[in-house]
């Protein structure tokens, strides 16, 4: 027969086991849900970007325009020049402005 406290021990070790292996995994789980969503958000974000993308370039060809107007749009132009001064947004404006150039 088996010694009482080896028997009790290898219980304990069985269910610390147990408990680690169940932790591990919920953690794959949590991860797994994190991942499947991770997706989506960066599609989400492509499109947000998509969208501001044409927005600036909107705002460069009518800020690069000919378009004469009254004073008010005149300080709008020019604050929103200062805004759009970013380099970022400086190559996006140059891209509409090459696109506008190669247009009949």
């Amino acid at each position: 027969m088996a010694d009482p406290v080896s028997v009790l021990a290898l219980i304990s070790a069985s269910l610390t086991i147990t408990m680690r292996t169940a932790t591990i995994g919920k953690d794959l789980h949590v991860l797994t849900s994190k991942f499947k969503r991770a997706d989506q958000d960066v599609k989400q974000l492509s499109v947000h970007v998509s969208a501001l993308r044409v927005t600036a370039r909107a705002l460069c060809s009518w800020l690069e325009g000919e378009s004469v107007g009254s004073d008010d749009v005149e300080e709008v132009k020019e604050s929103l020049l200062e805004v759009l001064s970013e380099p970022m947004i400086n190559r996006t404006c140059a891209t509409a402005q090459s696109r506008k150039i190669q247009k009949p």
